[in-house]
Parts: C-alpha cells; sequence; structure tokens
C-alpha cells in the first residue's frame, strides 16, 4: 500500500450538509478499498488568486491516507463525476525518509566538532596587531 495527500475544492454555494456527504462519500471509497484514512481536515472557505468556473472562493479538504494504488483512478472519477467539486489533486507522498545531518568522518581525520588543540585555534598574534 502507498501513502497518498489528495486536496479537493468544493462549490462555496454547496451547502455545509453537500460538502459533508462528499467527504463521507471519499472516506468511504477509502475505507471499502482496505485503505486508512490518516488525516482528514476541512480547511473552509478560501479565497482563489484568480476565478474558477466564475468563482471566487471554495470550500477546501485535505486528506491523507493509505491505499492500494489503483484507487487513486476510482477517487479521481468520482472527482471527475462530482459537480460540486471544481479542482482536485492527488499526489504520492514518499515513503522513505531521507536523513540529514553530518557527513560520516574518514578514518584517521579529527571530528568537525571535537576542539581539538587550543593553541591550533588560536592564532599567535591578532591579525591587526603592531600595524598602525
Amino acid at each position: 500500500m502507498n501513502r497518498y495527500e489528495t486536496i479537493y475544492v468544493c462549490s462555496p454555494v454547496l451547502p455545509a450538509d453537500d460538502v459533508s456527504a462528499i467527504a463521507d462519500k471519499v472516506k468511504s471509497i477509502i475505507t471499502q478499498a482496505e485503505g486508512q484514512i490518516i488525516a482528514f481536515d476541512n480547511w473552509g472557505k478560501r479565497k482563489f488568486a484568480y476565478p474558477v468556473s466564475g468563482q471566487r472562493e471554495g470550500v477546501y479538504v485535505f486528506i491523507d491516507f493509505t491505499a492500494p494504488s489503483d484507487l487513486v483512478s476510482k477517487i479521481e472519477n468520482f472527482y471527475r463525476m462530482n459537480e460540486g467539486i471544481f479542482r482536485f489533486l492527488t499526489v504520492r507522498k514518499e515513503t522513505a525518509v531521507r536523513k540529514t545531518g553530518k557527513p560520516k568522518n574518514k578514518k584517521g581525520a579529527e571530528k568537525a566538532d571535537s576542539p581539538g588543540d587550543p593553541e591550533q585555534q588560536m592564532p599567535a598574534v591578532k591579525p591587526n596587531e603592531g600595524q598602525q
């Protein structure tokens, strides 16, 4: 099973009950295919950057879930068939977590974090000392 995120935008003129019914239908599609909903968030009405289908705002709904790969096409077909949905996007999340950190030190090299010899760290003479 893969992990996915989907977001869809509903018409702002839809009653709250209809927006909830769409969300319930999407949830049932996911759970019937043995998927698991990780996060569900109704972001509410937000303004668009430009008019979409004559509307200046829409109701955004976000779902994070795991499911078989063939389920994505079923969900997107539901989005396409529903007249209350303006736009949608579904992406597969990367499962491997990239570790960021310091590179491993080579054999024989000093550690970058160790303070080392104090005499090597401090200059013998200040750079501008003796010059005027």
